[in-house]
């Protein structure tokens, strides 16, 4: 049987099953993530953190017609050729175009990498996690 514990926290992967798992549930009722964007007024959002939930949100997001401008990474951008996005590094954002919300995907180091686009400048009113947006949806 496979050991998760060499992997991931196991914290960590509960946070990302239940983001898959209601991320999927949504996905398969027919809810809209372009709803979310209605209903606050946001036309362009970046998206932090391209792990495994934020290559699922980026696909889902594209067939919506709601994909970011642009993601933003700590990782090489060459890491995300296949995922057809702009890949930007943190210390690049203040150069970045302003969107309307950066949406983390990474929601077990939410608190984290919030705190680092606070630092470059991010208002902190523009920042939600992919979880805010699943359970709103």
């Amino acid at each position: 049987m496979w050991d998760y514990a060499d992997i991931y926290k196991k914290d960590q992967f509960a946070f990302s099953y239940c983001t898959v798992h209601e991320m999927m549930y949504k996905k398969l009722e027919g809810r809209k993530l372009s709803h979310f964007f209605e209903w606050n007024g946001y036309e362009t959002s970046a998206l932090c953190c391209l792990s495994s939930l934020g290559l699922l949100y980026l696909e889902w997001a594209k067939e919506e017609g709601v994909s970011p401008e642009f993601a933003i990474d700590k990782r090489p951008p060459e890491m995300f050729e296949r995922a057809d996005i702009q890949v930007i590094a943190p210390r690049d954002i203040q150069a970045a175009p302003e969107v309307d919300v950066y949406i983390i995907a990474h929601v077990y180091y939410f608190n984290e990498i919030a705190d680092s686009l606070i630092e470059q400048g991010v208002p902190e009113e523009r920042i939600v996690s992919l979880n805010d947006i699943l359970f709103s949806i």
